[in-house]
């Protein structure tokens, strides 16, 4: 397998983005403030982004270099760190910090973070002390950071990144850890989302493995993962995940070029600073324009999702100028 980096799979995970938006925006509203009014029928769309959005992850957890490449053979243990979160952080700070201002200035019910639990969120701490998200949606990065964290000991300090056991141990401690009633202590090491990532690790392995013998491990990697998703996440979660996981791989092969087409290419560089500001910032239109007419109405919603979208312009320029700045730094 090429390590050149794949637009399918961006675009995709642009596609996931959207849908993780229109969700919190047309369902998670209602369903936070008028409950029993959310569509029922949207249910399980945040879930189905999300999945797509973890698989991708895993698949990528190797290559997060601009042009998709490794740089595993020639960094250490703080040389990884520093990439991933170079890429991770900047953007989340601007977009964690206009959150929290704009919650503070104009006030959203049961929304508002402290000023300790905002430094908290920056720092990508609150997560694991259980401690407000300024934004709820941010939940992810917490669960990416500890896999981040536990990948680089066991790629750099381990020397295991491509034993495929390595990680089934990984998985099994994980779930066992919930499994015993430790989900705060399973979170440290991935949490109840580890298998879904795993999937896409798994993935990448297969295809890029020509040994058929470790092909094998890999195909048990994914095997366990598929159990984990279903028993951890429960089987409406499983489908959900069954079916991001077989868009996934029609990305990988070439076989799902529809969205290379228009908004995909747009929505793929665009995905992470929408999936970053979108979620509180709408919420706080809608209740306040509903605050003006003293009731909900869903032309509130299709306003917040297309402000959601604008504000994305700039930010992604913004963050495609940071990227250039990091990048530069990186390859000193």
């Amino acid at each position: 397998m090429s390590d050149k980096r794949n637009v399918t799979i961006d675009n995709l995970r642009g596609y996931g983005a959207l849908l993780i938006t229109v969700f919190h925006i047309f369902f998670r509203y209602l369903q936070i403030y008028h409950p029993g009014l959310e569509p029922k029928w949207m249910m399980y769309m945040g879930k189905f982004g999300i999945c797509i959005f973890l698989i991708i992850s895993g698949f990528l957890l190797k290559s997060s270099s601009s042009d998709g490449k490794s740089e595993e053979k020639k960094e250490n243990l703080l040389q990884f760190y520093c990439r991933r979160f170079l890429r991770l952080w900047p953007m989340y700070f601007i977009c964690i910090t206009i959150t929290w201002l704009c919650v503070f200035m104009f006030g959203l019910p049961g929304r508002e973070a402290s000023f300790t639990d905002y430094l908290l969120n920056v720092l990508f701490i609150n997560g694991f002390i259980d401690r407000p998200y300024v934004d709820g949606a941010h939940w992810y990065l917490t669960t990416i950071v500890s896999i981040i964290i536990v990948y680089g000991l066991i790629s750099y300090v381990l020397k295991k990144g491509n034993k495929a056991y390595v990680y089934i141990i990984w998985l099994i401690i994980c779930d066992a850890l919930i499994f015993c009633g430790k989900p705060n202590y399973a979170l440290f090491i991935g949490g109840g989302y580890l298998g879904n990532v795993l999937c896409g690790v798994a993935l990448r392995n297969i295809l890029k493995t020509k040994n058929n013998n470790e092909k094998i491990t890999w195909i048990c990697l994914m095997f366990f993962s598929f159990i984990s998703v279903f028993k951890v996440r429960g089987i409406e979660e499983g489908i959900c995940h069954s079916l991001g996981f077989f868009l996934v791989v029609l990305a990988v092969i070439n076989r799902l070029k529809i969205v290379n087409c228009f908004p995909g290419k747009w929505l793929s560089k665009k995905s992470y600073s929408l999936y970053l500001i979108h979620q509180n910032i709408s919420f706080i239109i809608i209740y306040h324009i509903e605050g003006l007419t003293d009731n909900y109405y869903i032309w509130m919603s299709v306003l917040a999702f297309v402000f959601s979208i604008l504000i994305c312009v700039p930010l992604s320029k913004l963050e495609e100028k940071i990227k250039s700045i990091t990048d530069k730094r990186i390859q000193k």
